[in-house]
């Protein structure tokens, strides 16, 4: 709780404390991107994958995200659980990526990244069809792509969300704590 805080005070993503700032995987918005495809989507067709670039993209333009690619694919990751995205936090970084499934990832992501503007749907959440976890029943369904289910909230989660990014960052010491 000391380091987040001391992390959060002194302007520094909290997922700092990870490690993950220092992995070669996150070192630019595109690593980023292609490090979530690749490990969260590398056996989809190209659809899938330009999808879970969409949820990253979708998050960065929603008021109660993270406004960069490395911030919303990190987020949570100096935890146990509760990552955003499971790869950051369940060993998967562990396995190197092989290469030609790297540079098609890649390829995905440099695309997203050119567009600039969310694709496909407004999706901001998605799982594999292997899973049902509780959240997807507080969702809106949009649409399945190979083994992913994609999601966006609804507009009274997305009014919730809105509002409470909104709100200034609490400090214990009346500080105004960075956004």
């Amino acid at each position: 709780m000391r380091i987040t805080f001391a992390l959060l005070l002194i302007g520094l993503p909290v997922h700092a404390q990870s490690g993950l700032d220092f992995d070669p995987r996150f070192a630019s918005p595109l690593a980023c991107l292609t490090s979530a495809i690749y490990y969260e989507a590398r056996g989809e067709p190209y659809e899938g994958q330009a999808a879970v670039a969409a949820v990253v993209l979708n998050r960065m333009a929603h008021p109660a995200y993270p406004k960069s690619v490395c911030d919303v694919v990190l987020q949570g990751a100096e935890r146990a659980t509760g990552c955003q995205f499971t790869f950051t936090c369940d060993g998967s970084l562990k396995h190197p990526p092989d290469t030609a499934g790297w540079d098609a990832a890649r390829t995905v992501a440099a695309a997203a990244l050119a567009q600039g503007t969310p694709r496909t749907t407004d999706s901001t959440h998605y799982h594999t069809t292997a899973v049902s976890p509780a959240w997807a029943s507080r969702l809106t369904p949009t649409q399945q792509i190979g083994r992913h289910a994609f999601y966006r909230m609804t507009a009274q989660a997305r009014a919730q969300r809105a509002q409470a990014a909104a709100l200034p960052a609490f400090s214990p010491w009346c500080l105004t704590l960075p956004q």
